[in-house]
């Protein structure tokens, strides 16, 4: 019995039911952190070419790789941060990202144990 009629009583989850939604949190949480490194690593090879470019000045290549790289970072960024977070995508991140979201899943176990 409950001693006041306002209080509401606590629902009983089913331990199996508690699990999967720690896993399906765990599997999101590891799919935008995947997408977020290969942004920032796409990210830094723009920015490293860049700087090579401009360090070597290869006069004939320059103008069209300082405007290629730029344009690489920013169509990576936007695959992986704008699209490929949505469920709708699963099958492509599946194919191409499932070897990469698995060792960062071994990564965080080892690091956690």
């Amino acid at each position: 019995k409950l001693s006041n009629p306002n209080q509401v009583k606590p629902q009983k989850s089913s331990d199996s039911t508690y699990d999967s939604q720690i896993i399906y949190l765990v599997n999101i949480m590891t799919k935008m952190t995947v997408l977020v490194i290969i942004a920032v690593i796409g990210s830094i090879l723009s920015v490293i070419g860049n700087i090579l470019i401009e360090t070597n000045e290869m006069n004939e290549l320059k103008q069209i790789w300082l405007f290629i790289l730029p344009v690489f970072d920013m169509l990576i960024t936007s695959i992986c941060l704008l699209y490929l977070q949505f469920n709708f995508t699963k099958r492509f991140y599946s194919k191409f990202f499932t070897k990469i979201d698995i060792l960062f899943l071994r990564l965080i176990g080892c690091l956690l144990k």
